[in-house]
C-alpha cells in the first residue's frame, strides 16, 4: 500500500460539490448535550445550504 500525503494549502479554496461556490467558510449546527451523550454536528454550504458532512463527538 502506498503512503498517503497530507499537504496544507492556503493558496486555493475548496468548492462545494453541489453548487460549485468556493468555500471560504462552512456553516455547522450541533445537537446534543455533549456530556453523557454524543454531540452531533452537521456541516453545510453557506451558499446553497446543502449538507457537506456530519460528525459525532463524545466528551471524555
Amino acid at each position: 500500500m502506498s503512503e498517503f500525503t497530507l499537504t496544507k494549502r492556503n493558496d486555493i479554496s475548496p468548492k462545494c460539490p453541489h453548487c460549485e461556490e468556493e468555500l471560504g467558510e462552512v456553516f455547522y449546527q450541533t445537537k446534543g448535550r455533549g456530556l453523557l451523550e454524543g454531540r452531533n454536528a452537521i456541516y453545510y454550504c453557506p451558499s446553497c445550504h446543502k449538507v457537506l458532512g456530519v460528525g459525532q463527538g463524545v466528551a471524555k
